[in-house]
C-alpha cells in the first residue's frame, strides 16, 4: 500500500488526498473504532468525537479499481480525528491475525498510512514555515 498522503490547507481546513485503498483503510478504522465494541467515552478521549464532516467520509463509494487520488474536505478537528484513529488502531494491536481480523488490513498497511499522515503534516509545517502557505 502506497505511504503517501497528500494534506493541503484549504481555507481554514484541510484536503487530503488519499488512494482508493488509503480510503478503504481509513473508512475500516474509523468504523470499527466508533462502532466496534469500546466505550464511547474511551475513542472520544483518546482520539476525540468525530465531527458529522466524517460521516460523508465513512458513507462514501470507493472504487478499488480506481488509481488516482480521493480528496476529501476535513476540518483541522476531523484531520486530528482521522490521524489519531490510524495511529490508536496500529499501537493497539495485539496480534497480527487479530488485527487483520478486525480491520481487513495488515498492521504494517494501517501503520504506513499513519507515517504518510505524519509526513504529509510536517512537510506542511515546513512549508508554512518557508512563508510559502497558501490556501485554496
Amino acid at each position: 500500500m502506497d505511504r503517501d498522503v497528500v494534506v493541503r490547507r484549504s481555507g481554514d481546513g484541510y484536503v487530503i488526498g488519499l488512494t482508493p485503498d488509503q480510503l478503504e483503510l481509513v473508512q475500516r478504522v474509523l468504523s470499527k473504532l466508533y462502532s466496534g465494541g469500546r466505550p464511547e467515552g474511551w475513542v472520544v478521549a483518546l482520539i476525540g468525537a468525530p465531527p458529522a464532516e466524517l460521516d460523508g467520509l465513512l458513507k462514501r463509494e470507493v472504487d478499488l479499481e480506481g488509481s488516482s487520488r480521493i480528496e476529501v474536505e476535513v476540518s483541522a478537528a476531523g484531520l486530528r480525528v482521522l490521524f489519531g484513529a490510524v495511529m490508536s488502531a496500529y499501537l493497539g494491536r495485539s496480534s497480527e491475525e487479530t488485527f487483520l481480523f478486525r480491520y481487513g488490513f495488515y498492521s504494517e498497511n494501517v501503520q504506513r498510512v499513519g507515517w504518510g499522515f505524519e509526513a504529509a503534516l510536517r512537510e506542511l509545517d515546513e512549508h508554512d514555515r518557508e512563508g510559502g502557505c497558501t490556501t485554496g
